[in-house]
């Protein structure tokens, strides 16, 4: 709310960052108006008003008492450009002091079955959910460059060259399919969240994979006809030709980051269902129920590519699980691999080699930190007359 109690300000949402107006509203007669394109406008004590455009902050003067922008919007100083997410985490004093937050940097570290680890020879950035192609010779990843939205990324791990896959919206979760010749991920544009896929040379556009949000994707079935998706609280199944999802797994607790055996026969998911966060076994056929195979909380998982181990995320530990499939189901306890001390998203933040002797995780080289800017404020409108 405006001083004087007249005016509300607001973000009218229209399903994404791109679509997103600023608002006003007359607490007089309820009318509204928009005072530009963006996001998370604030009233400032100087009579300004600081906006978002996308991951680009805006300052301009303002009118509080008519409710008018007197003069062009202008990037601010000392408001680091680091994403729009990390942008937005900012608290301005009466005083003017300026606090931002800052998300962590990381690096994608190779970690083997013995808890050793090795690096990969990426430098440092924000990247999440990343995901190894089945021949483990490039990586996907959602990256987060400076001012810019999270995009696919496509790194060759021979010589670390990289290759930009995406240029529109927030887009995030690559998962391999088609032998490696394409991807699936999933991506905010145009007002909607929804899978796409293109093709991992580049050519060709993005196309929608159906017209309804199926959620996260976190992996892909051996043929790459379906990929796994966190859904509906649910585990689905969505036809990446664009065919009709269906739910492989569904439970009126919260089910999710599943991931198939390589013969496609089996699949691990998580569920809450016994109150807590558990890592459960089941065939495909459901010949075999629900196995639970972890202890503790579980947050993560992965079955190896040989189709003998499975690794879970614990609360700060990495556990391995020997399993057998044939002749028939054995399940071995738990084996601690390694503290977890590695980045954890929304998304899958790790990814087994072809080898299934390592998986590839992102390892912090720089903590999230709070930045301060004394007198900020008055050092940002210095000039600019409301």
């Amino acid at each position: 709310m405006l001083p004087g109690s007249r005016w509300v300000i607001f973000t009218i949402w229209g399903g994404s960052d791109e679509l997103a107006r600023v608002g006003l509203l007359s607490r007089d007669d309820g009318s509204v108006r928009v005072l530009a394109d963006g996001t998370y406008a604030r009233y400032l004590p100087s009579g300004h008003i600081l906006f978002f455009q996308g991951s680009r902050p805006l300052l301009a003067p303002f009118d509080a008492e008519r409710g008018h922008i007197l003069g062009p919007p202008r990037p601010p100083a000392e408001i680091e450009a680091t994403g729009p997410w990390g942008l937005r985490q900012i608290a301005i004093a009466d005083d003017g002091l300026l606090v931002q937050a800052t998300p962590a940097q990381n690096r994608p570290v190779w970690l083997d079955l013995e808890g050793g680890e090795t690096e990969v020879g990426i430098p440092a950035g924000h990247y999440s959910a990343p995901a190894l192609s089945s021949a483990g010779d490039r990586l996907a990843v959602s990256m987060t460059s400076p001012g810019e939205w999270a995009d696919i990324w496509i790194f060759d791990l021979h010589d670390q060259r990289k290759t930009r896959l995406t240029f529109t919206g927030v887009n995030e979760s690559p998962v391999w399919i088609e032998k490696d010749r394409s991807l699936v991920f999933w991506s905010e544009r145009q007002g909607t969240r929804t899978l796409y896929r293109r093709r991992a040379d580049g050519a060709g556009d993005a196309e929608m994979v159906g017209d309804l949000d199926h959620g996260r994707p976190v992996a892909a079935t051996a043929d790459g006809a379906y990929v796994i998706t966190n859904h509906a609280g649910g585990v689905w199944l969505v036809p990446t030709d664009g065919g009709e999802a269906r739910p492989l797994h569904q439970t009126p607790f919260l089910a999710g980051n599943a991931d198939f055996s390589p013969d496609g026969s089996s699949y691990v998911f998580m569920s809450n269902e016994s109150g807590a966060f558990q890592a459960y076994l089941s065939k495909v056929d459901g010949s075999a129920g629900r196995v639970p195979i972890s202890q503790g909380v579980v947050v993560d998982l992965l079955w190896s590519p040989r189709g003998d181990v499975i690794l879970y995320r614990g609360e700060g530990t990495i556990f391995r699980v020997d399993v057998e499939l044939t002749p028939e189901l054995r399940v071995g306890s738990p084996i601690e691999v390694a503290p977890d001390r590695y980045t954890r998203t929304t998304g899958r933040d790790w990814s087994f080699a072809p080898d299934g002797q390592r998986v590839l995780l992102l390892s912090e080289t720089e903590p999230a930190r709070l930045s301060l800017a004394e007198n900020w404020l008055s050092e940002a409108t210095a000039g600019s007359t409301p």
